[in-house]
């Protein structure tokens, strides 16, 4: 499989899609949010397009989509196409305009950490600095830079009185809550004794489907590590009214267990 993949970023000379390779087993879809190598970086991009393979024969060898930064999507196909008429309308960059759609406009953040090194300072200003990181340490290079100053800081990099290791962060949060539905009554008397569970599934019956947040209330609110009320598989379903509002988008559809108080997006 073949992703067609946009790197989000506004710079201009990247406005462009950029082919990686999909690993088997990574569950990679248009509008996925995804880790790739591009030059000695990594950066996110966002997938616009997905192919069985290139139109044409490469003659070199594409890297491959190193993960997901999100397990749910960051985009529905909706979006994307939207996307791409107001970049051809406005005509702006692809990925200013995937980022109205987005509530992290950056999901990937690179922090360059430094920590002592194996050189010796010449200078005491060198000196000043190596200690300071040798008591505090390992530092952002960003807070030395405001602390001691640029020019210090890549004279002691250059020199290796400092050496530099490159981290990436991930701020990519989930936004689609649990959805729990009803699917039957405790027929084998599973919830004895568990009054708030007793209390969450008949609000269930009588209610319908509801996310998690919506059934705040005395007794109700589910507790975040609740145990399934029922270990027996059920089947896979939609819950109640999910289907006809998102019939295309699988993160609405919920893993039912029977009895169970938690649900997971499937």
């Amino acid at each position: 499989m073949i992703a067609e993949i946009i790197i989000n970023t506004t710079a201009k000379r990247l406005q462009q899609t950029f082919s990686y390779t999909v690993p088997d087993g990574l569950a990679v879809r248009v509008g996925s949010r995804v880790l790739v190598p591009f030059g000695h970086r990594r950066e996110e991009g966002i997938v616009v397009a997905l192919h069985e393979q290139l139109d044409e024969p490469a003659d070199f060898t594409l890297k491959p989509v190193e993960g997901l930064l999100s397990t749910q999507t960051g985009f529905q196909e909706e979006m994307i196409r939207t996307a791409i008429w107001i970049r051809d309308y406005y005509v702006c960059n692809l990925s200013e305009a995937l980022r109205l759609f987005m509530i992290d406009k950056k999901g990937l953040v690179r922090q360059e950490i430094l920590s002592v090194g194996p050189a010796a300072p010449v200078s005491p200003e060198g000196r000043q600095l190596q200690a300071y990181v040798a008591d505090k340490g390992s530092r952002e290079k960003g807070s030395l830079v405001r602390r001691f100053g640029r020019d210090l800081v890549e004279t002691a990099l250059a020199r290796q009185v400092l050496t530099s290791r490159t981290y990436y962060k991930n701020q990519i949060a989930d936004k689609m809550e649990d959805w729990l539905s009803f699917v039957h009554d405790d027929d084998e008397d599973i919830l004895h004794g568990r009054r708030r569970q007793q209390e969450l599934l008949q609000a269930l019956k009588e209610k319908g489907g509801r996310g998690r947040f919506l059934l705040a209330g005395p007794g109700l609110q589910p507790r975040p590590h609740a145990p399934s009320l029922c270990d027996r598989p059920g089947p896979l379903e939609p819950a109640a009214g999910q289907d006809d509002e998102y019939p295309a988008d699988p993160f609405w559809r919920c893993s039912l267990y029977a009895d169970t108080g938690t649900t997971t997006g499937s």
